[in-house]
């Protein structure tokens, strides 16, 4: 019966030692994936204002005498230079998120490395794809960071 009693006892204390160390890992596992998304989102303020600027250089200083595809062909190849420059000088694709903010970064590339249709002038369709592609880019940068409902002239103050 001692060796017994002893037997479940020693048995009983390894269980419970897993089961502390199990609890422990997973509060260990919970305060370091806290920290890196804490990092990450420091980061993606610190990174984040130089794109919303980017995509707001697309059509530049707007004029209402400038036709937008005149401000677009002038500005595309520069803010494409630029968000390549920031993809390669910021570790790009590491800060943005993979579902929202990556596609639509890769998308907004992509419009804007298209030429454009009619010889120098683009297509209606072009031009749609291009502000759309922009505007959803901004949205997901705003989503990776929780900025939902500020104004427009809040986020350019942060942009600055």
């Amino acid at each position: 019966i001692g060796f017994v009693g002893s037997t479940i006892g020693f048995v009983g204390s390894i269980v419970i030692a897993v089961l502390v160390a199990k609890k422990t890992t997973k509060d260990e596992i919970r305060k370091v994936q806290s920290k890196f998304v804490e990092k990450l989102y420091e980061k993606r303020m610190e990174l984040y204002p130089s794109l919303w600027q980017i995509s707001d250089e697309i059509y530049g200083p707007r004029k209402k005498h400038k036709p937008p595809e005149e401000i677009i062909k002038r500005n595309q190849g520069e803010c494409l230079d630029k968000l390549r420059k920031w993809k390669r000088n910021s570790g790009g694709y590491m800060f943005l998120s993979e579902e929202r903010a990556l596609k639509a970064f890769q998308y907004l590339d992509h419009c804007l490395s298209r030429k454009p249709e009619k010889e120098n002038e683009y297509s209606g369709v072009q031009l749609e794809k291009i502000e759309n592609a922009r505007i959803d880019f901004c949205k997901a940068l705003k989503e990776d960071i929780g900025i939902f409902d500020l104004a427009e002239k809040e986020i350019k103050k942060i942009a600055k």
